[in-house]
């Protein structure tokens, strides 16, 4: 965390901590969203027994492929860093 110069990245480690928190988010998320329509409305409960995970579950593709864009960027960086000092060594 006191690396100045940057020369590693903790991207890596806490886009897993990031994705299971979403998971867990996305779950209390989902029951809270279903208990309330059925506490509403019982035929708007019905509904959220198919609407609500169906969105939940796009919400944490979302999520997946943006965690994966970080990283993904964060290997682009450590492949031309080697690049780099390969050309250099």
């Amino acid at each position: 965390m006191l690396d100045i110069g940057f020369t590693k990245f903790i991207t890596n480690t806490w886009v897993s901590i990031i994705w299971v928190l979403m998971i867990v988010v996305h779950g209390f998320v989902a029951l809270a969203a279903l208990g309330t329509a059925f506490v509403q409305d019982p035929m708007l409960g019905m509904v959220a027994l198919i609407g609500v995970p169906l969105i939940a579950c796009f919400s944490l593709l979302l999520c997946r492929i943006w965690l994966e864009l970080v990283i993904v960027i964060f290997r682009i960086e450590s492949n031309t860093r080697a690049l780099k000092d390969k050309n250099n060594g």
